[in-house]
């Protein structure tokens, strides 16, 4: 009778295992569908199904590893929760708390995924390719339909689900990386980590199902056009191929037929956009040089603010610093990002976590070669602001777990009421994150009473004065860098009289958007009605026409300040506002 009990104990284990990898893949495919976790309202979804995952596995009587007593799942949780204290000096306290909660689920995966075993984690790496195919071939469906081209095409680049190139391809080539076998034959009978389970068939079909998900692969990440991937994996496919004798042939024709392609189709369209940007990378320079002028700029900000600006801190601070013409609101390096977001305490120390993981060889073998990819992306791009990025990286590390870290009974007890509350915090967020990316912005607001995106949206829309003024003041005692709102007051203030009010509002206007010239041309428009209607003998007139007489000279000086890099960039500097 015992045994007949324990046998069943044993497969309600395993059916509840079994739901959870489930739950997680779920979760994993719709951080993918919607924008791969770039917006909020994805993390909040992904962050529901995660948590019902981690209930499921709290409820196994079997044994639970309990995964932040270790250093390795630890320090990224860690650093995602050293955010929470930066919303008392962050740029934007709100937006800040919207930080946390996107990442969250991060912490959530950190847990679930050391729980599995290597053939689990297998099956979910199996998801990268076969959905970065299916990814493809729905976008060559939607370039087809004008109507729905925008969802996955930005200016004839592939964007797929995430809505970026360059993070599609990174995508794309993560989803190669798993497909290529770390050795043997890849057309031949070698075992692919587990991809053959998925299918039933002959070795002929199993064939012919790989080498199709390849070429998909490969043909949406040359149609993403990103020039900094298609070095990586072309260096990546020359290291392949110099340790697996029997790709070099395949790699080849892929490499060759791929810059055919892209010759073709510069000849046949005129066309630099997507394949034919193979050819531009050592030629159209502007986006190289203008992510170092980011960095640049933005170590000024850094040792400005060492202890971080908070999420998206950095987008409203940057414009004060930058020396050069451009608005990018991510640095287009991860780390450095990291550093601007949380500190640079918490960045330094992901960075050592990252020497240690090498150094102690803590990342799964077969899966070290994409997490060094993924590393060496966030050096000049932003893919870890998208939850399925971090999402895989975190597969390739081992938790290096031990026995004796197992979770006694009182823990999973109050792990799953954590869980509830948890799962309850996810299901609210969904509303005010749903409501932002719809437009909503006065749902939004009820849940986040003082967001600077949702507060500027509801400026530029205000249908008067009165509530134009209520919500640019309300916005500047959050978040004083919001030129927008400074120059929507400077116009309410000319319009009432006060010109001193104006010409306040103005000066912080120049004072943010400084390579802005219509700022400073509408600076001087504004001092022409206040010489015309101020008293004559007044200061107030006095102030204008010394204004009047400094903004060249101001736009002077910036010139002799502009980094040498910004001449470099598409979009360059304008000093002369008169000509």
């Amino acid at each position: 009778m015992r045994k007949h009990k324990t046998s069943e104990n044993l497969t309600n284990t395993q059916r509840l295992r079994h739901l959870c990898l489930s739950l997680c893949k779920c979760a994993f495919l719709a951080t993918l569908l919607f924008t791969g976790g770039f917006f909020e309202y994805s993390a909040a979804l992904g962050g529901l199904l995660l948590t019902a995952a981690v209930f499921l596995i709290l409820c196994v009587k079997g044994k639970i590893s309990s995964v932040f007593r270790s250093l390795i799942p630890a320090v990224p949780a860690l650093v995602i929760l050293w955010m929470l204290p930066v919303s008392f000096w962050a740029a934007d306290r709100y937006r800040n708390l919207a930080g946390v909660f996107r990442f969250s689920p991060l912490i959530l995966w950190i847990f679930l995924i050391a729980q599995f075993d290597g053939e689990e984690r297998r099956e979910i790496f199996n998801l990268i390719p076969i959905s970065g195919a299916v990814m493809t071939v729905l976008g060559g469906i939607m370039y087809l339909i004008p109507s729905m081209r925008g969802l996955m095409w930005m200016s004839d680049r592939f964007g797929g689900n995430f809505q970026y190139s360059n993070t599609c391809a990174l995508y794309l080539l993560a989803g190669i990386v798993v497909l290529v076998p770390e050795e043997g034959d890849f057309f031949g009978g070698v075992k692919v980590r587990g991809l053959e389970k998925s299918r039933k068939g002959s070795l002929t079909e199993i064939r012919a199902l790989r080498f199709g998900i390849l070429l998909l692969l490969v043909i949406g990440l040359l149609l993403t056009g990103s020039r900094s991937i298609l070095i990586l994996g072309l260096f990546w496919g020359v290291y392949k191929a110099v340790r697996i004798k029997r790709i070099r042939i395949p790699y080849l024709i892929i490499a060759g037929g791929s810059l055919l392609a892209g010759y073709l189709m510069i000849l046949l369209t005129g066309s630099r956009q997507n394949l034919g940007r193979i050819f531009t990378t050592f030629t159209l320079g502007s986006t190289f040089w203008g992510r170092l002028l980011y960095m640049k700029d933005a170590l000024k900000i850094l040792m400005a603010h060492p202890f971080g600006l908070g999420f998206q801190g950095y987008y409203y601070v940057q414009p004060l610093y930058q020396n050069g013409v451009y608005q990018t609101m991510y640095v287009h390096n991860d780390y450095l990002q990291l550093m601007l977001d949380a500190g640079i305490i918490p960045g330094l120390l992901m960075i050592a976590w990252l020497i240690f993981l090498f150094a102690k060889k803590k990342v799964i073998p077969e899966y070290r070669e994409l997490l060094i990819l993924i590393l060496l992306s966030s050096l000049f791009d932003f893919g870890m602001q998208y939850l399925m990025i971090p999402m895989c990286a975190i597969l390739c590390v081992d938790p290096g777990l031990r026995a004796d870290k197992s979770m006694n009974p009182s823990e999973k007890l109050e792990g799953r009421i954590g869980c509830g509350l948890l799962f309850l915090l996810y299901a609210v967020l969904i509303i005010p994150f749903s409501a932002s990316r719809l437009g909503n912005d006065e749902l939004e607001m009820k849940f986040f009473p003082h967001d600077t995106e949702a507060e500027l949206r509801l400026l530029s829309g205000a249908q008067n004065a009165d509530t134009a003024e209520y919500y640019a003041s309300d916005l500047l005692k959050h978040n004083p860098y919001a030129a927008d709102a400074h120059r929507h007051l400077a116009y309410i203030s000319l319009m009432k009289g006060d010109y001193e009010g104006a010409l306040d509002h103005m000066d912080d206007v120049i004072r943010i958007n400084r390579y802005h010239l219509k700022e400073y041309e509408a600076y001087d428009k504004i001092l022409d009605e206040v010489l015309t209607g101020a008293d004559l003998s007044s200061p107030i007139r006095e102030r204008a026409l010394h204004t009047k007489e400094e903004l060249p000279k101001i736009l002077s000086a910036l010139r002799e300040t502009t980094d040498p890099l910004a001449w470099k960039l598409r979009d360059q500097p304008v000093f002369e506002m008169w000509k």
